[in-house]
């Protein structure tokens, strides 16, 4: 779940509750760092947030309310941890939990979210939504996701829209054949809707990627988020190893480099648009590293179209910042560097990613180019300073 600040009740007697995954794992830092906020929701939210607001509407105590932390007589508390929401039925776990589509609480209309399942079995030490759902993923039954999509479908010809579904899965095809299976029902139900989804490169194949494409996908996100082995294995890309970080000559990671390859290649020449995310600042990464995510990507990707050709160049001398593609992520040596002119921009996202992450350069956070030249200028004299160490 995204990271979200709910305000309840009406002027000061209101109270501000965040939530997401900086509400799940800096909630302290949050409670201390900013006195609004009042109370912070801990893991899945729809439960959660529900028994609050009924409290809070009864004027009742909240401490018996797992899974947040709240101020009491100006002390931090926090309760126990929730339990994952899951229903009794393997793979439909999350049926439980209605669905704002089919409910008509939301519609459907133009670039709109869909979960089919959530969490991942992986441990990126980068990544926390596989935190959020504790290393396990837990899935909506394939008949619930055709229903949504159906009745999606519909309200965009309702209002006359064209449907447009970003599948926001963790991992969306971490079960391949629960992804061809969704595909195929979506062919054989004839609903016609373009997708776009993130998974990993090297959990398709490529009767999927056919699939996806007569489905109805249009984009694939691939996570590279390093192009280096070494880099790879530190970060845990393939999961924790029993084996020293090097013993084997990072063979599963070179493995997965050359997979990403070849199902980016497939992915682009069956007609997706093929993405990558990268990220930088990664512990036992090197300035080379950069140049080295650059000359892998460009023999099977087109760089993320930012601004113009030369956004996309790296120079002989090491890496240029106009050079990593896509998303780009500074994690936290970054900030300790640059956090006052970081916190210039006064963004509240900003405030709650820092302890986490600050994300650059996406879509969904356009910053004026006055913004992103700061940003690129203390990236820069960042990655100088790093190297001279």
């Amino acid at each position: 779940a995204p990271n979200t600040l709910i305000r309840c009740g009406t002027s000061f007697r209101g109270r501000s509750i965040i939530g997401g995954p900086t509400g799940t794992f800096s909630d302290e830092l949050i409670m201390k760092d900013c006195l609004d906020i009042d109370i912070c929701v801990r893991g899945e939210g729809e439960y959660v947030v529900y028994e609050l607001l009924k409290r809070m509407k009864e004027s009742r105590d909240v401490s018996k309310i797992a899974g947040i932390t709240y101020r009491k007589n100006g002390k931090i508390i926090r309760t126990p941890d929730r339990e994952l929401i899951k229903g009794k039925n393997k793979d439909e776990e999350l049926d439980i939990i209605p669905s704002p589509y089919l409910s008509d609480i939301l519609r459907g209309g133009e670039n709109i979210n869909l979960l089919t399942s959530r969490g991942c079995i992986y441990d990126c030490i980068f990544c926390n939504y596989s935190s959020m759902s504790r290393h396990t993923i837990r899935y909506h039954s394939v008949e619930r996701v055709i229903s949504e999509l159906k009745k999606i479908e519909r309200d965009c010809q309702l209002f006359n829209e064209e449907p447009i579904v970003n599948i926001i899965d963790d991992a969306f095809s971490l079960n391949k054949n629960r992804a061809k299976e969704i595909c195929r029902r979506i062919v054989d139900e004839n609903i016609h809707i373009k997708y776009s989804v993130d998974t990993r490169a090297d959990a398709v194949d490529e009767e999927l990627l056919y699939l996806m494409k007569e489905a109805g996908f249009y984009e694939v996100n691939f996570g590279l988020e390093r192009a280096s082995p070494k880099v790879l294995r530190i970060n845990r890309k393939l999961g924790r190893r029993v084996c020293t970080y090097n013993e084997d000559n990072f063979a599963p990671e070179k493995v997965f480099l050359k997979t990403l390859k070849k199902n980016a290649l497939s992915a682009s020449k069956i007609g997706l648009n093929v993405t990558v995310s990268i990220i930088t600042g990664l512990p036992g990464e090197t300035l080379n590293a950069e140049c080295e995510v650059r000359d892998r990507c460009s023999k099977c990707l087109f760089p993320y179209p930012l601004t113009d050709e030369e956004f996309c160049n790296v120079n002989k001398n090491g890496p240029d910042i106009n050079g990593i593609l896509n998303t780009i992520y500074l994690i936290r040596e970054i900030k300790t560097y640059a956090k006052k002119k970081i916190k210039k921009i006064g963004d509240f996202n900003n405030l709650f990613h820092r302890q986490i992450f600050i994300r650059l350069n996406g879509e969904r956070y356009i910053y004026n180019q006055n913004e992103k030249r700061l940003y690129e200028g203390e990236l820069k004299n960042y990655l100088s300073l790093r190297e001279g160490r």
